[in-house]
């Protein structure tokens, strides 16, 4: 099918060059170049309709050194030299073609500019459209209105570039092979890249992942990842914030179909696990409900592996390809939830590549073509709005866009800094290279915590649900800890006043609550592994609760958002107990007002339940005012330690 596709493309573009070769010799006093020039040419073409393209372009190289007056060669030295992605060379032969024949730019000279912006002469493209721009026909047509806006973008950008400074990755990642499509965990020290390889007895453009760690500031090449890798293609890694789910890209081949694997056709998403025994990525699954007959590739996971953000292209209705980015969400089941097209504020008609959402949840970076840019793929930021929606993409700008292919952009967890993949040093070798966001640019700054869940009287692990909760109570990040050994890491996004929650029916549940103030340097240390011992619920189990927020000397509770009543609630409706609700304050003020007060705030705890469900005969109040500290009341940090309610399973 490859072949056979490849034969008819080139079919199409000879037929256009054909027609251009006889629109030419159709104009009178057009150069005639000699006989032998002529046969030179002749053989040329005949190689090109073969697809023999390497050969096309040696002959019709002899008929320009032969004759340099000869427009149709130089025109078909164009086209040969854009097929193989030599846009610099092509856009001067296609200069130097203009130049022999100026009676031909209205039909040609929108090709012209094209590669003129392509191979990064932007100022003299734009003047050369600007003088042509009221002849051209179907000026309104989408790809005629993109090229004008990406000459005016390429020249503006050039002129107000972005203060940056890229260089290659420091350490021995980059190859003499193509580095590319890295996907970095949430400890900022890790990640997973695609290579590709060339080994004898593995054919030509064989991918594998490979995986690197960053040590005082190099990155040391660790060899290939274990477990996911075969002598077929793997592609496109992306990994969970934890690294423990890994999902990528496997491609059919005409020989060997999937491999090992099952397939829907072209290119499909799959799914391996982490396993912390064997320290490697197994039980791999066809995510089949993303996948389609098409190609979908270049998958992107949110930190906490709710939500993916994939690549599909696909013919539309009238035959032509799109290349878009989806996206599903993980149910409740384990499941992915059926894939949507991002909206047309992302989406184009050209090619969406490499969609990466950044670990805070509210910035995806993605490379396109089709939005206004310096030629070839440039890279994007597009932000959420405060309804969820998708705001215009911003391209990133000159110098870290170029004429040039830019993708896989990675947007580290601090929201700074950054790594892509580019070939502007060595064309077609693509590797890894580093530099600092622009602020306008930067995604917000989160940090890794890290639990280990696991059950306080046995010492197993607990699979439980962790939650973390903004102020207002909606769930920003979630995922249930590894069955296997209780591990769960979820990013915390710095200067916002946040909640995590960890619980399991069978279990008293963990809460706390960071406010930045106060938890500077505590909450946001990275690779720091926080032990949750989860005491199972029976007769005698205590659940403290700190933070219930009451009106101040006062019983009422406060309009804010209550996580640990929230959670307290569904531990309730999922467990068939009964429980006595203690109060709890610290010694200011008398004893008879704090004995009044603690009662007073513990049958509000007894109400706010009742209200949403919960029978009052499961409930018990009772009021300890001060007589019950917890430290002893000799600061004001040790006071509120001690202003508290607690939950008592009695039956």
């Amino acid at each position: 099918m490859g072949k056979s596709m490849c034969k008819y493309q080139a079919c199409m573009l000879v037929g256009a060059l054909l027609f251009l070769v006889s629109f030419a010799h159709g104009q009178e006093g057009v150069h005639k170049p000699s006989k032998k020039t002529q046969k030179g040419f002749d053989a040329a073409v005949e190689a090109y309709m073969a697809n023999e393209a390497e050969l096309a372009l040696e002959l019709v190289t002899g008929a320009i050194e032969r004759d340099p007056l000869y427009f149709d060669a130089w025109m078909l030295h164009a086209q040969l030299t854009e097929r193989i992605g030599d846009f610099e060379t092509s856009s001067q032969s296609m200069s130097n073609a203009m130049a022999l024949s100026p009676n031909v730019l209205d039909k040609w000279g929108v090709k012209w500019c094209g590669l003129l912006h392509r191979s990064g002469h932007y100022a003299e493209a734009l003047k050369i459209w600007e003088s042509l721009r009221d002849d051209v026909k179907d000026a309104s047509r989408t790809d005629h209105q993109l090229l004008e806006a990406s000459l005016l973008f390429s020249v503006q950008a050039i002129m107000e570039p972005v203060d940056v400074i890229a260089a290659p990755l420091k350490g021995d990642v980059n190859t003499n092979n193509a580095e590319y499509y890295p996907t970095i965990f949430v400890s900022s020290d890790r990640m997973i890249f695609t290579r590709q390889v060339g080994a004898a007895g593995r054919f030509q453009g064989q991918e594998d992942f490979y995986e690197a760690r960053e040590v005082n500031g190099f990155w040391q090449d660790m060899g290939a990842i274990r477990g996911v890798n075969t002598r077929g293609n793997e592609g496109a890694p992306a990994v969970r914030g934890d690294g423990r789910r890994l999902i990528f890209t496997a491609c059919e081949t005409l020989k060997d179909g999937y491999g090992p694997r099952q397939g829907k056709g072209s290119c499909d998403l799959f799914e391996a696990r982490w396993n912390p025994s064997t320290q490697s990525y197994d039980e791999e699954v066809n995510l089949s409900v993303l996948n389609t007959r098409y190609w979908e590739s270049q998958p992107s996971l949110s930190a906490d592996g709710s939500q993916i953000f994939f690549v599909r292209a696909q013919r539309n209705d009238t035959g032509d390809m799109e290349q878009d980015i989806w996206s599903s969400t993980r149910m409740s089941s384990g499941e992915w939830g059926k894939p949507q097209r991002l909206t047309d504020t992302i989406n184009t008609s050209g090619r969406e590549e490499n969609p990466v959402l950044h670990p805070d949840g509210n910035t995806l970076y993605f490379a396109s073509d089709g939005h206004p840019g310096l030629g070839g793929l440039d890279l994007f930021v597009a932000r959420k709005n405060e309804s969820g929606e998708w705001m215009a993409p911003v391209n990133l700008g000159c110098p870290i866009n170029t004429n040039g292919d830019e993708n896989s952009l990675q947007v580290f967890p601090n929201g700074r800094r950054a790594l892509f993949a580019s070939d502007r040093n060595q064309p077609g070798n693509l590797d890894l290279w580093e530099f600092e966001l622009p602020e306008e640019m930067q995604a917000e700054e989160v940090f890794q915590w890290s639990g280990h869940a696991f059950d306080a009287v046995s010492g197993l692990p607990v699979q439980a649900e962790v939650v973390v909760l903004n102020s207002a109570g909606s769930a920003l990040f979630q995922m249930v800890s590894d069955p296997r050994d209780g591990m769960f890491s979820l990013p915390i996004v710095k200067d916002e006043v946040l909640t995590l929650q960890v619980s399991h029916p069978n279990y008293a549940f963990y809460n706390r609550t960071w406010v930045p103030s106060e938890s500077e340097g505590e909450g946001y240390i990275s690779n720091v592994v926080v032990e949750i011992p989860m005491t199972p619920l029976e007769v005698g189990t205590v659940l403290l609760l700190r933070d219930v927020h009451f009106e101040t000397n006062s019983a009422m509770l406060d309009v804010v958002f209550q996580p640990e009543l929230k959670q307290l609630l569904t531990t309730l409706m999922g467990a068939n107990i009964r429980i006595q609700i203690v109060g709890h304050t610290d010694d200011e003020g008398t004893e008879g007002f704090n004995m009044e007060l603690s009662k007073s705030r513990a049958t509000s705890v007894s109400s706010y339940l009742n209200s949403n469900g919960i029978e009052l005969d499961r409930m018990e109040v009772l009021g300890k005012g001060s007589l019950e500290p917890l430290v002893p009341n000799d600061s004001d940090a040790n006071r509120a330690l001690n202003r508290r309610t607690e939950i008592i399973v009695i039956d």
